[in-house]
């Protein structure tokens, strides 16, 4: 599952737009419980979206960039949690090479909704 938070109370930093404010991107993957059977979650979300901007940004036709949307991951939306993985602690890795925290265990219904399909049983 992807997240984009804004924070609408603080003011982003790194620019010069006064408009601008504090935003996050978030993914969260955990094991899940293995479906063969279920949807698997999109390579790229809002591939539509992001497929002109990629073209004009690279110089190239647009449906070079059209397959996206048929792209797919491993993972299942909303997956339940793996039970070999039940009250393991969930570990949050950053982009900007900041030190992996502990943030809690997983636990029945409490626990992020995105899976890695098949990661464990």
């Amino acid at each position: 599952m992807t997240y984009h938070w804004m924070d609408a109370d603080r003011a982003e930093v790194f620019t010069a737009d006064p408009a601008d404010r504090r935003e996050l991107m978030a993914q969260i993957w955990y094991p899940a419980r293995k479906d063969p059977s279920a949807a698997r979650a999109a390579w790229v979300p809002d591939a539509e979206a992001l497929a002109p901007a990629l073209a004009r940004a690279s110089h190239l036709p647009r449906f070079t960039f059209g397959h996206f949307k048929y792209l797919t991951t491993n993972a299942i939306p909303f997956a339940p949690v793996a039970a070999a993985w039940a009250g393991v602690p969930i570990r949050s890795l950053s982009a900007v090479a900041a030190p992996a925290c502990r943030c809690g265990p997983v636990r029945g219904d409490t626990a992020p909704r995105y899976g890695a399909a098949g990661s464990s049983t």
